[in-house]
């Protein structure tokens, strides 16, 4: 039974591209991403520094849990801005977004990716969420921005490790 309405929410999810928090969210990378932008416009981001590790790590994969707590340490620390000086779901810092839609999840030669399409003060943006599975739920690891940078290169050369 739990396996039949498992695969019923996650239908549901598919084609109408939302989801409930907490439910079945991340049965697809569709909702998992949905799930992430419907906490982060309920206030509840996982990037805010007061965020468990547990909550980061509902969304992100291994790798980049560590890095975005390690960036919120070094941060913490340095009593400066870190990499995540921006809002990361979108790739800018100031916004006023309108018309997002998360779309359905491609399949590419290096795993599944979910494309998000938004309205940035008028202007037409992207951001490419690749997805991997990590003990058998999707996982985030990795944001791709409209201007060609990442999230894990903007760590990376920055010199947060993990």
């Amino acid at each position: 039974m739990k396996t039949r309405l498992h695969a019923f929410f996650a239908s549901v999810v598919m084609m109408f591209g939302f989801t409930a928090p907490g439910l079945c969210a991340e049965a697809t990378p569709q909702g998992l991403v949905s799930e992430l932008y419907h906490s982060e416009k309920n206030g509840k981001s996982p990037f805010d520094a007061k965020v468990p590790r547990t909550r980061i790590a509902h969304f992100f994969s291994k790798e980049l849990t560590a890095l975005i707590v390690k960036d919120g340490e070094l941060s913490k620390k340095n009593n400066e801005p870190g990499v995540l000086d921006f809002a990361p779901l979108y790739g800018a810092q100031d916004l006023d977004i309108k018309n997002l839609t998360v779309n359905k999840p491609a399949t590419t030669k290096g795993g599944t990716t979910v494309a998000v399409s938004f309205t940035n003060y008028g202007k037409k943006q992207t951001a490419r969420f690749d997805l991997v599975q990590e003990d058998g739920a999707w996982k985030i690891s990795d944001i791709h921005y409209a201007d060609g940078s990442a999230l894990l290169k903007l760590f990376r050369d920055t010199g947060v490790k993990r």
